[in-house]
């Protein structure tokens, strides 16, 4: 019950809510994984990144067994790190996540994008863009995040076309 109630203040966007929730639910149960990644995730939409680490890195120790939620979290944490300018840790967290599940769109999207942000790696970032659109098509954050790339990369005619095709998604 404790899990479904934080699933719900996420979608809810209740973070607020959602931190003293996960607070509650780690007195009950210290020793669940869940109750620390939604904890995370609380802090880090309350753009409190270095108390997101924490929670999430509390959560990756519990999780051990459990790579689909061991692949969450370390998504979670490349962006944390890189908010916070740590950017081999983010890249390190990233790649673990890809090392679960290469197939992982969002993360592939997401190191992508934060790959182009840095100006770092654009090849690198051009192709992670491209299967994450390959393999969940017409999606627009992945257009955009493809289009991005492009755009860095100095392709402006290419990078046209796709962010057209995100504000068509």
């Amino acid at each position: 019950i404790w899990e479904q109630v934080m699933y719900i203040q996420t979608e809810l966007k209740d973070y607020d809510g959602l931190l003293k929730t996960t607070e509650k639910a780690m007195e009950f149960f210290p020793n669940q994984a869940k109750s620390y990644y939604f904890a995370g995730i609380a802090s880090s939409e309350l753009s409190e990144h270095s108390e997101a680490i924490q929670s999430f890195q509390q959560a990756m120790m519990m999780s051990r067994k459990n790579q689909s939620l061991q692949s969450d979290i370390l998504k979670r944490m490349g962006v944390e790190y890189f908010f916070l300018k740590k950017y081999e840790r983010s890249d390190k967290a990233f790649t673990q996540a890809l090392e679960i599940n290469p197939n992982d769109y969002i993360a592939l999207a997401n190191y992508g994008f934060y790959l182009a942000q840095r100006g770092d790696r654009l090849e690198d970032a051009k192709k992670m863009t491209a299967k994450a659109n390959k393999l969940l098509p017409n999606q627009a954050s992945f257009q955009d995040a493809h289009a991005w790339v492009l755009y860095k990369m100095k392709d402006y005619k290419n990078a046209r076309d796709w962010m057209s095709k995100a504000l068509q998604n």
